[in-house]
């Protein structure tokens, strides 16, 4: 049961539209892609906290659905620059 709930709340959070992405491109490709499911929100937060707020440039190989992508835009604020490459066509 409550493995079913935090399925259902991650559902809601994330949205099935991406999860969607994320499962159509790995079956698609299973071996050019590196995750089955966006990245959680506490993942989210723990990765981009460790970002350096000073940072001109970051380079995000492999946003994905760009979760992380917009908590890192987020964190650089108008001065910093992000570059995202993804190499898989169905993400980008």
């Amino acid at each position: 049961m409550v493995v079913r709930r935090a399925l259902t709340s991650r559902w809601a959070r994330v949205g099935r539209v991406t999860i969607g992405v994320h499962l159509r491109a790995f079956l698609k490709d299973p071996k050019g892609v590196a995750a089955l499911l966006p990245t959680s929100a506490a993942s989210v937060a723990r990765l981009a906290a460790k970002a350096p707020t000073d940072a001109r440039l970051i380079v995000e190989l492999g946003p994905g659905s760009g979760v992380l992508t917009r908590a890192l835009l987020e964190r650089l604020g108008r001065r910093g620059r992000l570059v995202a490459i993804e190499a898989n066509a169905d993400l980008a």
